[in-house]
């Protein structure tokens, strides 16, 4: 690329860095090799970024999850509390048995929220323990899919090459 005129658009280029490497038909064996391994550390060093950051996405969700349950408890007591309070004006005797009735209706609508999400987040505490276990051992990975692989062959009499478990390779075989 060459620069153009002044007055006629950018005046300084620069080239994009993929286009300044050496041609592959004229690059050392040490020069190719030197190029794969720094691209190797440029994409592991892109995908430890994207876990830690899915990981650090995963605590503030559960954070707000435990947040909404508590909020919803102390939305109930709040509630209650209101339907018990002091009135600072006279009130008749059927008023306040009705500011009392939607006072804990409403306390029941949280406690019906509170309990449902807490029955539907459940499963998340162990789900996210099993995927941080298979990311500290990668064997349990591959085995669980494995076994899914097989559940599923069962099921539907599929026969196809099943998933390679880690440090294994598989050969193909004769169809």
């Amino acid at each position: 690329m060459t620069e153009a005129e002044p007055g006629q658009g950018k005046t300084c280029c620069r080239l994009l860095w993929i286009w300044q490497r050496v041609n592959a038909t004229d690059a050392t064996e040490e020069e190719t090799q030197a190029f794969v391994t720094e691209t190797i550390r440029v994409e592991w060093g892109k995908s430890r970024a994207r876990a830690q950051q899915y990981q650090e996405e995963i605590k503030l969700v559960r954070e707000e999850m435990d947040q909404t349950l508590h909020f919803f408890l102390w939305k109930v007591a709040d509630w209650r509390s209101k339907g018990t309070a002091p009135r600072t004006h006279l009130v008749t005797v059927q008023y306040s048995e009705g500011l009392r009735a939607y006072a804990e209706r409403q306390a029941a609508l949280c406690k019906s929220l509170h309990d449902a999400f807490k029955a539907q987040w459940k499963d998340v505490a162990s789900i996210i323990n099993t995927a941080n276990s298979e990311i500290a051992q990668p064997d349990l990975f591959y085995r669980r899919k494995q076994q899914e692989f097989e559940r599923r062959k069962s099921r539907t009499g599929n026969t196809t090459t099943p998933i390679p478990t880690s440090g294994t390779t598989t050969t193909p075989t004769n169809v």
